[in-house]
C-alpha cells in the first residue's frame, strides 16, 4: 500500500454506495492506487480497464482509448507497482477531464 488511505474522511454516495469521494485529489489518488495494486496487479491496461469500468455500465473501450492516449501506455501494457503509484505531483481535477 502507498500510505494510509484517510478511509475515516472518505465519504460514500448514498445513492450509490460503490463510489467514494475523497477531500483532497491526493487521497483519492492513493486509495485508487492502493485498489489497483491490490486487485489489478498484473492485468493489462486493457483488462484491468475492463474489470473496473466493465461494458455492461460503460463505454470500456473508449474508455481504454482515452486511458491509453492519456498515459502514453499501450492496451498491452501489463500494470506493475511502478505504474501504480500514486502521482507525487499537483494533481489537477481539471487535468484529468479533458
Amino acid at each position: 500500500m502507498h500510505g494510509a488511505t484517510k478511509i475515516e474522511e472518505t465519504s460514500y454516495n448514498n445513492e450509490s454506495p460503490r463510489f467514494a469521494f475523497f477531500p483532497t485529489d491526493q487521497i483519492g489518488w492513493e486509495a485508487m492506487s492502493s485498489l489497483l495494486e491490490a486487485h489489478y496487479l498484473g492485468l493489462t491496461v486493457k483488462q484491468a480497464i475492463y474489470k473496473w469500468a466493465p461494458p455492461t455500465e460503460n463505454n470500456s473501450e473508449a474508455y481504454c482509448e482515452n486511458v491509453c492516449r492519456w498515459t502514453g501506455l499501450t492496451p498491452e501494457t501489463v500494470l506493475t507497482s511502478a505504474l501504480l503509484a500514486p502521482p507525487t505531483l499537483d494533481i489537477k481535477s481539471e487535468g484529468v477531464n479533458n
